[in-house]
């Protein structure tokens, strides 16, 4: 049912319970180190940015694990070897191993100390997950499930308990394991507009028709829905009810307000909440799973759910809840169809599941909203089902929120498919009135049948096109199916069978129909489709009253036409009556099977494999064969297998595809990559070979503990380096006097590229006197701070590499770290404080350094005085009336990009002294100026308080600047004041006795101008009285030690002559001992 994304693929193995992944170079930001989040294997994982790799800390008795790393539309995934076959055979959820999605769901270690699942399965697989400590917080009998929280510290023992020996031993005990993952609210002349007007005067109002809310709650105290809600329950984790967000007050009212002017679509309709979400707009999927039941078996015709998240491979929990639950007790579950458009392939779950009535959103004018997420479903099939109006939406706002547009202090504007879902369920609310024995199929597709279509629109967009309930009261006639999908049908096409679906008509009404039919069908482009790919059997039928009459739709794709998308209706009219039935599908590019045949090391199939066809990720099957469709055309193979601890991974960068084609991949082709030292006490800690296709932006490869665990191979010809490169890195440590690694004396950081091919096997014997030797010295950060350095090199021609950091405490004064130098490479260091629990206190990103084999250099880290700087990768760039800012205030030399984790920070862009426009990111966004000239104060400022020196930070940059047309952007003039001290300490304090000197550096950018003043000012009580000091003619000051312990805060200002300039102020600058 889901889609199937391209990713990024790495695989994992160590030998070491925890090993420092690779981290990532590249030209522009480098994101931070994140939180820790345990897996269910038990194992934990830390992301470290949006181009490093994650660091894994191996669980319990799992030292040796193997990993599949994969990096897809902004999400990483950590999936332990002995999980992949579970994964790829749908018994366990994928999402079990997202861990940018576990970790912005809140899932992380530090939010809490358990990990929510959904168990499916015979009571003894669900009794072993709790006999690991697991609690049973929700029974879920529709869905044959419980809900459980399993503790963190025990999710090792978990894993073993449920994995058993693999696919079959998992599947005697246990059906699925899901995560219990969050869902949120679907936020982004409406009730006259579907034509409700008309079946009220026809006398439905939806009295008696129980239609509930599955929402945030309902406001039952707000006048329009006083009395309205008959029952409401909380599933949700929040204390009460009471709706504290807004928006199911919104979705109810909109179901069935009572108000005179803002009047819902079945104002009589009963009303049933259940909070599933939240106070903060989300729930886990088993509240809704409850909440779900609980209105099918409180009688609910209707289940109204604005909420969902975006679809994923196979069936989710929810997608199989509303299609058991619809099976059971008919009811009829309307689902908004997702805010992700105006793409196509866009829908969210559990909108998907094949029994919901999916819902997208337009506007006023039934022009389809942007945002509105599109089909099709991964198979071809049609969703959305249905739109309605969900553009500016005004119903009830409750009590104390205040989302949307407020319109008075009871009513709010919102945008969403959240909100034309509620008019689908209430326009199904007034139709059930009128046939109470009506199943929500048969309202389903009566609604579907009596939809208004926008001609200028597809039916991947629209379904059968918008909701008008007044029609559908007027008629009764509706077809089964509701819509016709012919799928994907392979190419070539000349020899396609004609996909023929019967489509049968009911017409339950007291008079026979006699309905005219006609077909029409248009490409992806909006040209016609071609004559005969859509075609009816009938052109004309009679219908009886109370009966049936059938008639075989019938999609050719035989014809020559373009490859891709076709969509279109078939349309029934008669007197009074136009029935609409949506058909489409999607002919397939020319295309082959690929057939893959992989051996590991001992030449039987592999325990485990990784494959990618382009950017299709082959399946894994026991035998080692696995078969996928690929495009006509050159593509890349690229292979990891694992044999025991090692990892071969296999490169086919130009494997070409004109018919049906077979590979072997032999692991025992592969040479052995070794690369050994003259330390020989220096330990291999993590390794990493890996390609890198920049026009593809796919990463695939292989970690591990040690080079020596990794065989490659290539397979076919070589590449360009904008379709490949081949990077191999890896890092070695000596053990401190402890035995561990955290104060190493000798690191080292090694990495090489081969632009075009992989290399088959590697070998390197390489002396201390071939590399650069690097001397840091690593200032003492705030008390119970750990540190990592990280060395991330880069290839010249593509700005990108993966590298390795190593740990480091903040009180270890110096070490030996050792990097080779290469002609096509680059290497840049840089350093992270992290806090107690891991998460990350402060960076600095330092330039790319210029390194000569056999030479020694020297570093400082975190050396006062940490503050605003303009580093090579800083920006404050204008594009028309656009200022793209990205400005470190933390840098602790002129050439870092210095950031911190501060309790309080922003952004703030005057004009002429009035605010035009401001941004809580530090040092970073997007701004609107004026098209004029003007002239601008750019601010930003900054605290914490926990940092002990540089507690507070701010600046102020004063320039003119004016319109830049076109697209190239223009730097902007600006400077930064730079104080270096000399004599401190390593803790950075300066010693009683004797003044400090300070020399000052302006640092210029953007065509700023040459300095033509600068003054500065000290103060000693953080900042509550200020003393000017003088500037000699070397640009130092001197600053008097008071005689007692504290703090020195610098204030600067300096202008150019070009009238632009700079004010900054530094709250404990430097200590004073």
């Amino acid at each position: 049912m889901a889609r199937k994304l391209g990713i990024a693929v790495l695989a994992v193995a160590a030998a070491a319970p925890v090993v420092t992944a690779p981290t990532a170079s590249a030209a522009g930001r480098e994101g931070p180190v994140g939180e820790t989040v345990t897996l269910i294997s038990g194992d934990r994982v830390s992301l470290r940015g949006d181009d490093q790799a994650p660091r894994i800390e191996r669980g319990p008795g799992r030292e040796k694990m193997t990993f599949v790393l994969e990096r897809s539309q902004g999400h990483t995934y950590v999936v332990p070897g002995d999980a992949t076959a579970l994964v790829g055979s749908g018994k366990l959820d994928r999402r079990l191993f997202d861990v940018t999605g576990l970790l912005a769901q809140g899932y992380g270690d530090t939010a809490r100390d358990t990990l929510p699942l959904i168990v499916r399965g015979a009571d003894g697989g669900r009794a072993a997950a709790r006999s690991a400590g697991a609690t049973v917080t929700t029974e879920l009998p529709g869905l044959g499930a419980q809900a459980l929280r399993q503790a963190k510290n025990r999710l090792t023992e978990l894993w073993s308990r449920i994995k058993g020996g693999g696919v079959a031993a998992f599947s005697a005990g246990v059906e699925q394991v899901w995560l219990d993952g969050k869902v949120s609210a679907s936020l982004k002349e409406s009730v006259p507009q579907i034509g409700a007007p008309k079946a009220w005067q026809a006398g439905f109002t939806g009295k008696d028709v129980k239609v509930a809310v599955l929402d945030t709650g309902v406001d039952g105290t707000h006048p329009e829905l006083r009395g309205r809600v008959a029952a409401e329950r909380n599933f949700s984790d929040s204390a009460d009810a009471v709706d504290r967000v807004g928006h199911g007050t919104h979705v109810a009212a909109t179901i069935g307000g009572a108000g005179s002017v803002y009047k819902g679509v079945a104002p009589d309709s009963v009303l049933l909440s259940g909070k599933v979400l939240g106070d903060d707009g989300s729930g886990p999927e088993s509240s809704i799973i409850a909440g779900m039941e609980w209105a099918a078996e409180q009688g609910a015709r209707l289940v109204n759910m604005s909420l969902g998240h975006p679809d994923s491979p196979g069936l989710d929990p929810l997608e199989v809840a509303i299609g058991e639950l619809s099976a059971k007790h008919g009811t009829l579950f309307v689902v908004a169809a997702g805010n992700a458009g105006p793409t196509a392939g866009t829908l969210g779950s559990p909108g998907t599941a094949d029994a919901a009535l999916s819902v997208g959103a337009v506007d006023k004018a039934d022009r389809i909203a942007d945002f509105s997420s599109r089909g099709p479903r991964a198979d071809g099939a049609i969703k959305p089902d249905i739109t309605a109006p969900g553009v500016g939406i005004v119903a009830a706002r409750a009590a104390g929120t205040s989302g949307g547009t407020p319109v008075d202090g009871q009513h709010t504007a919102l945008n969403g498919t959240s909100m034309a879902s509620p008019h689908v369920a209430g326009a199904a609310a007034l139709l059930a009135q009128q046939h109470p024995e009506w199943t929500g199929q048969q309202l389903k597709a009566a609604l579907m049948a009596s939809a208004r279509p926008n001609p200028a629109l597809d039916a991947y967009a629209q379904g059968a096109g918008r909701v008008d309930v007044g029609a559908a009261i007027g008629q009764t006639a509706y077809t089964v199916p509701s819509s016709v999908s012919a799928g994907k049908p392979e190419w070539p096409h000349g020899d396609d069978k004609p996909v023929v679906t019967p489509v049968t008509y009911h017409n339950p009404g007291k008079t026979s129909l006699t309905l005219d039919l006609a077909v029409d069908g248009r490409f992806q482009d909006d040209t016609p489709a071609p004559a005969g790919m859509f075609t009816v059997d009938k052109q004309r039928i009679e219908v009886p009253s109370g009966g049936t009459a059938t008639v075989n739709v019938t999609v050719s794709t035989a014809m020559t036409s373009p490859d891709g998308m076709y969509s279109g209706r078939v349309t029934a009219t008669g007197k009074g009556v136009s029935v609409v039935t949506p058909v489409a599908v999607t002919k397939e590019a020319e295309s082959y099977n690929l057939t893959v045949k992989y051996l590991d090391r001992d030449g039987k199939p592999p325990a485990g494999y990784t494959g990618q066809a382009g950017q299709v990720n082959l399946p894994f099957s026991e035998n080692g064969v696995a078969t996928v469709r690929v495009p006509k055309g050159r593509l890349s193979l690229n292979s990891v297998i694992e044999t025991g601890a090692t990892a071969t991974l296999v490169a086919q960068p130009a494997l070409e595809v004109n018919g049906d084609t077979t590979v072997v991949v032999d692991a025992r082709q592969a040479k052995p990559v070794r690369v050994d030292l003259d330390r020989r006490e220096a330990v291999a800690r993590s390794a990493l070979v890996v390609l890198i296709q920049p026009r593809a932006r796919v990463l695939f490869g292989t970690t591990a503990s040690s080079l020596s665990q990794t065989f490659t191979l290539q397979m076919g010809p070589s590449v360009s380096q904008d379709e490949m490169v081949a990077q191999l890195t890896g890092a070695w440590a000596v053990p401190d006097a402890g035995g561990g690694f955290d104060g190493s004396p000798v690191i080292y950081a090694l990495s090489w590229f081969e632009a075009g091919r992989l290399p088959d096997g590697f070998t390197r014997r390489l002396r201390d006197s071939d590399l650069a030797e690097v001397r840091p010295d690593y200032r003492s950060g705030p008390s119970g701070f750990s540190g990592t350095k990280a060395w991330s090199p880069s290839h010249r021609g593509i700005n990108f590499g993966f590298g390795t950091d190593f740990p480091f405490t903040p009180s270890q004064a110096t070490r030996l770290e050792y990097h080779n130098v290469e002609s096509n490479m680059d290497w840049r260091p840089s350093v992270v404080y992290f806090s107690g629990g891991r998460e990350t206190f402060s960076s600095q990103r330092g330039a790319v350094v210029s390194h000569k084999a056999g030479h020694r250099y020297e570093e400082t880290w975190n050396a006062a005085v940490a503050g605003p700087a303009l580093p090579p990768d800083a920006k404050l760039e204008r594009t028309g009336d656009t200022v793209d800012v990205n400005l470190p205030l933390f840098s602790d030399a002129p050439d870092r990009f210095g950031t911190r984790d501060v309790t309080s920070g922003e952004t703030t862009l005057y004009l002429d002294g009035k605010k035009v426009g401001s941004t809580d990111e530090l040092g970073r966004g997007k701004l609107t100026l004026q098209s004029g000239k003007g002239h601008y104060q750019l601010e930003a400022k900054a605290a914490q308080p926990a940092a002990g020196l540089s507690t507070s930070v701010s600046v102020k940059w004063t320039f003119d600047s004016a319109h830049v047309p076109g697209d190239k952007p223009k730097a902007l003039p600006l400077q930064a004041i730079r104080f270096a001290p000399q004599g401190l300490d390593r803790d950075n304090r300066a010693a009683p006795g004797r003044p400090t000197t300070v020399p000052i550096t302006v640092q210029r950018y953007g065509g700023a101008g040459e300095l033509a003043g600068l003054t500065v000012e000290v103060s000693y009580d953080d900042g509550v009285t200020w003393t000017a000091v003088a500037v000699d003619g070397r640009q130092r000051v001197s600053i008097a030690h008071p005689g007692k312990p504290g703090f020195v805060s610098l204030r600067a200002k300096a202008f150019d002559t070009k009238g632009n300039g700079v004010e900054q102020t530094i709250l404990r600058a430097f200590a004073l001992k």
